[in-house]
């Protein structure tokens, strides 16, 4: 889960994954599976994972992706799957953020970073 990396303290954490409304209340428990596996305590303590808090919000539409994504001023990152790669790209133009990755999480090229 990528949300995890860094016990969820970093700039491109998925903390806010939109999920098809017909398989949100799947992926939320297998969420809750994965998060009842983790070792909670403090962060400086060896062998401890600090779970972040995940908002896993359910959609209908691309267009109501779009909308609820771009809302906040704080978008460093997104990340989305797709098999139609001609949807993805239309997607990725429409997203407001400083990185966006499709079928992948947080490949950043060293030669494009400043």
């Amino acid at each position: 889960m990528a949300v995890c990396t860094n016990s969820g303290q970093i700039c491109s954490a998925c903390s806010r994954p939109f999920v098809a409304r017909e398989i949100h209340d799947e992926f939320a428990r297998r969420m809750a599976v994965f998060s009842s596996n983790l070792k909670i305590g403090r962060g400086i303590d060896i062998g401890m994972d600090i779970e972040p808090v995940v908002s896993a919000l359910p959609f209908a539409t691309i267009d109501e992706v779009v909308t609820h994504a771009n809302a906040t001023p704080y978008s460093f990152a997104a990340g989305f799957s797709s098999t139609n790669l001609g949807a993805a790209d239309k997607l990725a133009h429409r997203l407001e953020s400083g990185f966006v990755w499709v079928n992948m999480d947080r490949a950043i090229d060293p030669e494009n970073s400043d």
